[in-house]
């Protein structure tokens, strides 16, 4: 069967398509599931490694780990073919499109599991497909989502930055979580003062979950209203905190 346009397979560390000007990442979904092509192909680049991390780390360690993008393009198969999966999501849906995603990426990793029948090979037991340490599907699923969260954040906050203070600060974010630094060895890198140097990170720390809880709002289902309070309580669960 001819399969649908290829989508990229190079990994891409943030996403590059956040939304611009009035648009939501509902419109662009509508938009992509009524054909529009330039909304389509935002809608592959938006998710790509939201699925593709969920199905290496479901599937590292097993013999399914080798069938990663077979998979990945099957998803988005399943989303933008003709009357595809797409077409069928719910801006109302409890979860928000975080859900909907969850389950087209379950329906095929499912597929995979099962079977390994679109090549050819006999019904193995899930054992020899997965690793006995893998995560459940919603585990990988939870962790690759809450990394897209996280990755919006950031890119809305580089788009924001708009002196070089700002750009200190978001540097200083990924220092200390991405290189995973202390705040005291941060200061002696910068050869500044420590205390100085805590005063901007709780003024980062209170930037970064503005925009955070922006970019949860956004993929609430439509209609949904959150408080910050609450928005907060739920990325406090999403980080395990």
């Amino acid at each position: 069967m001819p399969r649908a346009q290829e989508v990229p397979t190079t990994p891409t560390p943030l996403p590059q398509v956040a939304p611009s000007g009035n648009e939501t990442c509902w419109s662009m979904i509508d938009r992509a599931a009524r054909g529009d092509p330039q909304a389509r192909a935002a809608f592959a680049r938006a998710y790509l490694d939201v699925v593709r991390r969920t199905l290496h780390l479901r599937w590292r360690g097993g013999s399914l780990e080798q069938s990663v993008e077979d998979a990945v393009q099957d998803v988005f198969l399943d989303c933008l073919k003709q009357r595809g999966a797409l077409t069928r999501v719910q801006a109302g849906r409890h979860g928000g499109f975080g859900a909907f995603l969850h389950g087209v990426v379950a329906n095929v990793a499912r597929r995979y599991e099962r079977s390994r029948g679109r090549h050819g090979a006999r019904q193995k037991p899930l054992a020899a497909e997965v690793s006995d340490r893998a995560p459940s599907l919603g585990q990988a699923f939870d962790q690759a989502w809450l990394q897209h969260l996280l990755g919006l954040a950031v890119a809305n906050l580089r788009g924001t930055a708009d002196d070089e203070e700002a750009h200190r600060r978001l540097e200083l974010l990924s220092l200390r979580f991405g290189d995973g630094l202390a705040l005291r060895e941060i200061a002696a890198r910068w050869q500044c003062d420590p205390t100085e140097l805590h005063v901007a990170y709780a003024r980062a720390r209170r930037e970064f979950g503005r925009a955070l809880r922006g970019v949860l709002r956004e993929h609430l289902a439509e209609g949904e209203v959150a408080s910050d309070a609450a928005l907060d309580e739920r990325l406090a669960e999403m980080l395990g905190e």
